[in-house]
């Protein structure tokens, strides 16, 4: 290597303009920081400095001076890969590159340097000067447009190196790392079609040797190259090949495909060959990473645009005051497959929206076995931090981005659905059971201003109702008996006022909605949800004070029943029906505690249950052994206490009379209970 003569260059008619697109292209596929042409004897007899520099650039001398006129390759220096120039077996300059990534700036510094001198030689060569430097220009703005056809630019580049390096086949193949292959992508002068649809394993053949040395790579003796596999190695023989190069597509330090050309003889590439093949190949790897980062734009875009869609539906759906059902069917109509939401609290209901449309449907909750094997996608409906439940997509097609972050979106609104119904049904709640309370003490007689209050809640204070009071039976939750009753068919909208007075819910059914059978559906909707409940229901009132006291009064009657769910009408007291509107409970407690007085008054001091046995052996028609049943007791405790308590009476208890009358007593004492007059106090 020699230095030009009297140290001035002379570019004859090589078109220096073409430098500086040159530096900007291998700029642009190396991701260089600094990328500097220097060449010696200017105009003003001083070297000249092209390029691009990320700070102060080092004098066009000094960069110079690193090179070493017995090293023809890239070598790194202080300031990055050095390259020397060569025209005509001259040193004529230097090419310097900087990165981030060190065997890009390397690769770099080699094709620039490469290019340069291809530029600056005689234009009789077969790779002329000026169509090498054109090719890397037009790849380069090709690379950068704003709409980038991928494949028309890897094309183009294979077409490219195809022509300028006199190839016989050039091909580019690509990796695939999920399924661990190499498989060819595009291929010029292929003659068998065993050689374009070839596929290697990664890391075998000259995929292997290119990823173990991450640099271009030449085979003279393809054919008989023990590297490559035997089925590869016949599809070369197949296709006449004997020398290749392959230049390996590097992007972020990973392999992600090759670029080779291969010859039907045995041929002696120059090294401006190599370098050139070096940069398309950073080229093409520019262009794949760009169409990867512009697919997952435009994926990204598109989410964004079907999210919002979705979000705008949603919006719509829940201000036209479609509720919660409405919600989830325009979501499963979104998604495009079937949809359920389940309640964890309230009515801990589960319902499917068919993607098709069509009317919810109710299910059993946790019914798993409905699509047995099929994918679902989870998410939990959540507001304030308290999970209100879970909303399922379901099928083979709602494992998709979209559906993911989508089904998130619906589960928001869905738990505002759950907020907004929630908050309508405490106020409405809190007006129409102060409103109740107003009517249970006005004992029949309305204020202007109750009637007013009323009529502005749709409450027609004179219309008949049932009421009815209902409690739970021990162990369950009265808060969750009663966001049963609140839930039930939009009750307050239809005239029935619900109340709570201690541990017991009071509701008021209007006589023209059948209040046995709306009690009755609650009481069975609370147990299916595991809040048993029992109830004792009035007759038909204007009066609500005195139904109030009938309902008490049937109440205590069935928690004589045995079953779970009772429901007692006040029917079902008799004739002593007319004793709750009494004026004066004297007569009543007179005959309580005149008949059944010596027994409570024994079982105050023994702690014994004579009242309790003798009630139920009136209660089983006089059976002694179903009564021990009941009361849990031996046979013979049982007769030992009715005899104590035939003693205490003073009468036997086998007389039809005595029977009636003692049924009669407590009878009346219920109604007292009922009333809030203790019935033995002060006895």
């Amino acid at each position: 290597m020699r230095a030009g003569p009297g140290g001035t260059l002379t570019i004859g008619t090589a078109d220096p303009g073409w430098l500086t697109p040159l530096i900007t292209a291998v700029t642009a596929t190396t991701d260089a920081s600094r990328c500097l042409l220097v060449l010696s004897g200017g105009p003003d007899g001083k070297p000249t400095v092209l390029g691009i520099d990320d700070g102060t650039p080092p004098r066009a001398e000094s960069v110079l001076a690193a090179l070493r006129p017995e090293v023809a390759d890239v070598r790194r220096v202080a300031h990055g890969w050095i390259a020397p120039v060569v025209v005509n077996d001259a040193l004529v300059g230097a090419a310097l590159v900087e990165g981030p990534h060190p065997n890009a700036a390397q690769r770099g510094a080699g094709a620039l340097a490469a290019a340069t001198a291809e530029a600056l030689t005689d234009r009789g060569a077969a790779m002329t000067p000026a169509h090498a430097l054109r090719t890397l220009v037009d790849v380069g703005h090709r690379i950068h447009a704003a709409e980038v056809d991928t494949e028309s630019v890897l094309g183009f580049i294979v077409d490219q190196a195809h022509e300028l390096l006199g190839a016989d086949t050039t091909w580019l193949a690509l990796a695939d790392h999920v399924r661990q292959i190499s498989e060819v992508t595009v291929v010029r002068g292929a003659q068998t079609a065993e050689f374009a649809q070839m596929r290697v394993r990664l890391g075998t053949g000259l995929t292997g040797i290119a990823m173990s040395v991450m640099e271009t790579v030449r085979l003279d003796e393809s054919q008989s190259d023990e590297r490559l596999p035997t089925d590869v190695r016949a599809r070369l023989r197949g296709e006449g090949l004997v020398s290749l190069i392959c230049a390996p597509l590097i992007q972020r330090g990973e392999l992600i495909g090759n670029l080779l050309v291969g010859f039907r003889r045995r041929t002696a590439v120059p090294p401006d060959a190599r370098y050139l093949l070096t940069a398309l190949s950073s080229q093409a790897a520019t262009a794949i990473a760009n169409s990867r980062l512009y697919a997952a734009l435009r994926e990204r875009n598109s989410l964004l645009e079907r999210h919002s869609a979705l979000s705008r539906a949603l919006t719509e759906v829940s201000l036209k005051g479609g509720g919660l059902h409405a919600v989830a069917s325009e979501l499963a109509r979104a998604l495009g497959c079937d949809v359920t939401v389940t309640r964890l609290r309230d009515d801990r209901s589960t319902w499917l929206y068919p993607a098709a449309g069509g009317e919810p449907e109710p299910m059993p909750q946790d019914d798993g076995e409905r699509w047995p094997g099929v994918p679902i996608l989870a998410e939990s409906v959540q507001a304030g931090g308290e999970q209100l439940g879970t909303i399922h997509a379901i099928g083979e097609n709602a494992q998709t981005e979209f559906h993911r972050t989508a089904l998130g979106l619906g589960a928001t609104a869905i738990a505002l659905e759950i907020t907004k119904e929630r908050a309508v049904l405490e106020v409405e709640s809190r007006v129409h059971g102060e409103l109740l309370e107003e009517l249970l003490l006005a004992e029949g007689t309305w204020p202007d201003s109750l009637r007013r209050r009323a009529a502005h809640a749709g409450i027609d204070v004179t219309e008949p109702r049932v009421v009815a009071v209902i409690e739970t039976l021990p162990g369950g939750l009265h808060s969750a008996l009663m966001t049963v009753l609140r839930r039930d068919g939009a009750a307050a909208a239809e005239g029935v006022l619900i109340g709570r007075r201690s541990d017991q819910l009071i509701v008021a059914v209007p006589v023209r909605r059948q209040p046995g059978a709306w009690v009755r559906a609650a009481i069975q909707r609370a147990a299916a949800r595991g809040v048993p409940a029992r109830a004792g229901l009035s007759g038909g009132h204007s009066d609500l004070g005195l139904a109030l006291r009938e309902a008490r009064a049937a109440l205590g009657l069935a928690r004589t029943v045995q079953n779970a769910g009772a429901v007692v009408e006040a029917d079902a007291l008799g004739p002593l029906r007319f004793l709750l509107d009494a004026p004066d409970t004297h007569h009543m407690l007179h005959l309580v505690r005149s008949v059944l007085g010596p027994l409570a008054e024994y079982d105050r001091r023994r702690h014994g249950e004579l009242l309790s046995t003798l009630r139920t052996f009136l209660d089983t028609g006089g059976n002694h052994p179903v009564t021990a049943t009941r009361c849990q007791v031996h046979l013979n405790t049982v007769k030992y206490r009715l005899n104590r308590a035939a003693e205490l009476l003073g009468r036997p208890l086998n007389e039809p009379a005595t029977r009636f009358e003692l049924s009669l007593a407590f009878a009346v004492a219920d109604i007292l209970d009922a009333m809030k007059v203790p019935p033995f106090d002060g006895a």
